[in-house]
C-alpha cells in the first residue's frame, strides 16, 4: 500500500504536529478457518521493518482493521521521501514451505482479474492513514507565546 507523505506533510507540517495516526483497512470478504496472523511492515530506506501483528478472524468481515501507525509516520516525514509504504504479510512459521494466501480481502485493494479488478478499485473504500495533529498555528515551539501585561505600570495601594 503506497502513500503520498507529502499530502500528510502539507497537512500535518512538522513530525513533532503529529499526535497520533492509524492505517485503516475495509475488511470486505473472509474466509478465515479458525485464524490468521497478519504482519504490516513499513518501509524504511531500501528495506521494510517491521511493525505490529494481528489476528484475523471471520467476524472481522464489513469491519475496519486498524494498526496504530504513529512512529513509522513521524519517520516518514522527517525523510525527505514522498512515496512510503506499508505491507501486509501473512505470518510465516519456520518450518512452513510454502507461503500461506490472505484469507480475506481488503476493500479498495483488488486480486480481481482486469476489468473487474479496476471496477474494485473504482468502487471501493481504499485503505487510508487518519492522523491527528496540534495545529500549525496552535504550536507552540513554533510560536512564541507573548505573556500578558498592562499597559501603564500601575500598582495598587491599600
Amino acid at each position: 500500500m503506497f502513500f503520498n507523505i507529502a499530502d500528510i506533510r502539507n497537512s500535518v507540517g512538522d513530525f513533532h504536529l503529529l499526535t497520533s495516526a492509524e492505517l485503516r483497512m475495509l475488511i470486505n470478504t473472509a474466509n478465515i478457518n479458525k485464524e490468521q496472523r497478519v504482519e504490516l511492515y513499513y518501509s524504511s530506506g531500501a528495506s521494510f521493518r517491521y511493525h505490529s501483528t494481528r489476528f484475523m478472524t471471520n467476524s472481522l468481515k464489513d469491519k475496519w482493521l486498524s494498526f496504530h501507525v504513529t512512529e513509522p509516520l513521524q519517520q516518514w516525514l522527517k525523510d525527505k521521501e514522498d512515496e512510503q509504504r506499508f505491507e501486509l504479510r501473512v505470518f510465516c512459521e519456520c518450518e512452513q514451505k510454502v507461503a500461506s494466501q490472505f484469507s480475506f480481502g481488503i476493500s479498495g485493494i483488488s486480486t480481481k482479474r482486469g476489468d473487474q479488478g479496476r471496477m474494485d478499485l473504482m468502487t471501493g473504500q481504499p485503505p487510508y492513514i487518519l492522523t491527528v495533529s496540534i495545529p500549525k498555528n496552535m504550536s507552540s515551539h513554533l510560536t512564541s507565546r507573548k505573556k500578558r501585561s498592562t499597559s501603564s505600570p500601575e500598582t495598587c495601594t491599600a
